[in-house]
């Protein structure tokens, strides 16, 4: 594989990886609240990642990262270059198993090819909760434990994404709820399981969710943030 697309492999492993939670919870969060079918619609839209400059979207019930990468290569590369074959107008990168559009302009190929990744989808397994103006995601991991997620809206309607994070002394969650060290290997994880009092004082502390995402909402044609 080239140099090229051997990058293009790593930037999908980057976007589709993701790390165990330091926090999880033992059942969806909050307690005692029915689940929703949907994101509510003042959440859903199109919105620019200040951190990795992707767009994000949040649609009925799936939210969704998408990059564009933009690249090129001579034109006489295309026939001998084993992983390259054209197909129409687009340009089929086999390692990969995608199509990319593509342009020729004086020898060159520009090319661009779209990744996306889904950041959490509605399922039997990930349950969505509405809460106190917060979409509050539960994401179903491997040993039944979930991943707490929390969507908010700031005054400008951009989303502030908070995720579970250690307290600099976990004796301060462990004034709130029960705290259960479930650490393995080389990974420290805890597990808490609180009551919608206990959560509601988790939430009120700031001692466990912290913004680790701000998404700005976009009123404008992806093409138009990303031309070709």
């Amino acid at each position: 594989m080239n140099k090229i697309f051997a990058g293009l492999v790593f930037s999908i492993l980057i976007i589709i990886s993701s790390c165990e939670p330091v926090v999880v919870f033992k059942t969806p969060q909050p307690k005692g609240i029915t689940e929703v079918s949907s994101f509510s619609p003042e959440f859903r839209g199109t919105f620019f990642c200040e951190s990795d400059s992707g767009l994000v979207v949040v649609d009925e019930n799936i939210i969704y990262k998408t990059h564009w990468f933009n690249f090129s290569i001579p034109e006489n590369r295309i026939e001998s270059d084993p992983d390259l074959e054209k197909s129409g107008e687009s340009l089929m990168v086999k390692d990969l198993g995608k199509c990319m559009t593509y342009k020729i302009q004086n020898d060159t190929v520009y090319a661009s090819i779209r990744l996306a990744d889904t950041l959490f989808m509605l399922s039997e397994e990930n349950i969505l909760k509405s809460y106190k103006g917060h979409q509050v995601m539960n994401l179903k991991l491997k040993d039944d434990d979930y991943e707490v997620i929390i969507l908010s809206l700031d005054e400008d309607s951009n989303l502030e994404l908070k995720m579970a994070t250690l307290p600099r002394e976990v004796e301060e969650l462990e004034k709130i709820t029960s705290v259960k060290d479930v650490s393995y290997d080389d990974i420290e994880q805890y597990q808490v399981n609180p009551t919608q009092l206990e959560f509601d004082e988790i939430l009120k502390q700031e001692i466990v969710f912290e913004t680790c995402e701000y998404f700005m909402r976009v009123k404008i044609p992806m093409k138009d943030l990303y031309p070709f």
